[in-house]
């Protein structure tokens, strides 16, 4: 039990009046959720003291006759004055921030959590389903108001964000119609949450260096320049939103190779390339580049001398057509198209007097004769010997042209001719002679053979022919002449 309240009469100035004045006043105090034990005057003054135990929040209503009535409430400590919503005063933006609601006393004591019957934000906050976390999604400042049974209670805050870089890269500001076309987003910051605004859909394939690069990959099916607007999130930072174009046109590949037909592998040879009137001069393969449809003129030399290596165009080639001894090529580029020059590598093959010296295609067969030469008139000639730098010992001689080859040919005087009239001279004339003389023509014959070939040194089969010659039909003819003689 404990007093509650005073209940006093008070003149116009507020001050308790005597007990005498307020005599004959009946004063009717009458308690609410009170339980009274007593009621009393106290002093010369006019006054009750109310006593009781309050267990709730309670009131008086104090009456006297021709005085009016006065109220009061009374509150005890440990019971539900008001509520008390707290909340930081800054809160880092896309952050689930967590709030408590809790009756409190009259003197401020928290009593009970609760949770609000109503809330009121201003714009861009999130309140989860659960009552337990609010999510700002703005910068700034914020306010949330919450109503509860016994109150209500507004909180005012500021919002702040972390920045992020984030940077927008397309493989290509032109592409064809059909070919994939690349974007990265490249950020500081892993886990973005990306979204892209386009009219061709770019569809999400990989992620690297730990979410920070992310690849996007689009197809555009019409010719036309696109507009890509691609905006970069997460909770905390600030959103980054950035924009590009790409276009997409009708190209096509065109290739320019050279090929060598020694080994099929490509060599650098020097074309010229007029692509719609616009001449290219000078470029070597192989050579690429992309284009619209156009009017394309290749055209290539003959000859191609790369390094000490010489080659000779052969033919020309694009798809599955054939230009043989062509040197140039039109056509109208509408689809990707390769075009290959195929050059023979050429041989040099030099011999200081040979019959057949000259160029040769590698792997093709080289034929060399040495003719022999007049020395003296036809009587004296140079007949061939050796090679000099081949390894072949004859003539004609044939090889495959692998490599270039310098050589020449060493030849030796032959007096053949020379030998054969001075033979004709001295057998008609031995002959002549033997007749009128009556000698051995057999033995004459022999020892001027033999004269021939020990002091006169010549490689030739036609000495022994004629002393065969001679010895054989000839001396069964002279003997017949001589017996018939």
């Amino acid at each position: 039990m404990q007093d509650l309240a005073i209940v006093s009469i008070l003149d116009e100035d507020g001050s308790l009046v005597d007990s005498s004045m307020v005599q004959n006043k009946n004063i009717e105090i009458i308690p609410s959720k009170i339980q009274v034990d007593s009621e009393f005057a106290s002093g010369q003054a006019a006054s009750t003291i109310v006593a009781g135990i309050v267990t709730e929040q309670a009131s008086i209503v104090a009456s006297a006759t021709s005085m009016g009535t006065a109220t009061a409430d009374i509150i005890p400590a440990g019971v539900s004055a008001s509520i008390e919503f707290e909340l930081p005063e800054i809160i880092h933006v896309g952050e689930s921030l967590p709030y408590v609601i809790h009756e409190v006393d009259i003197f401020g004591t928290p009593l009970e959590k609760i949770k609000q019957i109503g809330m009121s934000t201003s714009g861009g906050i999130e309140n989860d389903k659960d009552q337990q976390y609010i999510i700002v999604r703005n910068q700034g400042q914020g306010k949330v108001a919450v109503l509860a049974d016994v109150g209500a209670d507004t909180k005012i805050f500021d919002a702040f964000s972390n920045t992020m870089n984030v940077e927008i890269v397309a493989n290509k500001e032109k592409v064809r119609v059909g070919e994939k076309t690349q974007l990265a987003v490249i950020s500081d910051i892993s886990n973005l949450e990306i979204t892209i605004d386009s009219p061709v859909a770019f569809t999400k394939t990989k992620e690297q260096d730990n979410g920070k690069s992310i690849s996007f990959l689009a197809y555009p099916d019409r010719e036309e320049t696109f507009d890509v607007t691609v905006t970069a999130q997460k909770d905390g930072y600030t959103p980054v939103t950035k924009s590009l174009s790409f276009e997409a046109v009708r190209l096509y590949d065109l290739t320019v190779n050279a090929v060598s037909t020694e080994d099929g592998k490509e060599i650098s040879a020097k074309h010229t390339i007029i692509i719609s009137n616009h001449t290219i001069n000078g470029i070597n393969t192989p050579y690429k580049k992309e284009l619209g449809p156009s009017e394309i003129t290749i055209s290539f030399p003959t000859e191609q001398k790369i390094g000490d290596r010489v080659y000779s165009l052969k033919k020309l080639q694009t798809g599955n057509e054939e230009f043989l001894d062509e040197q140039e090529i039109e056509f109208f580029l509408d689809g990707n198209a390769e075009v290959i020059a195929y050059y023979d590598r050429m041989i040099k093959v030099d011999v200081a007097g040979a019959k057949g010296s000259g160029f040769y295609p590698y792997g093709q067969t080289v034929t060399l004769s040495a003719p022999p030469k007049d020395k003296v008139s036809f009587l004296i000639r140079e007949t061939f010997d050796h090679w000099d730098g081949l390894p072949y010992e004859t003539e004609p001689v044939s090889f495959t042209a692998h490599k270039d080859i310098s050589a020449s040919i060493v030849y030796r005087d032959d007096y053949t001719f020379l030998m054969l009239i001075v033979a004709a001279i001295v057998t008609i004339t031995l002959y002549i002679t033997a007749i009128r003389k009556k000698v051995n023509l057999r033995w004459e014959i022999s020892k001027f053979v033999d004269l021939l070939r020990n002091n006169i040194k010549v490689s030739s089969s036609t000495i022994p022919h004629i002393r065969e010659s001679f010895e054989g039909k000839k001396k069964k003819r002279f003997s017949w002449q001589l017996k018939r003689k």
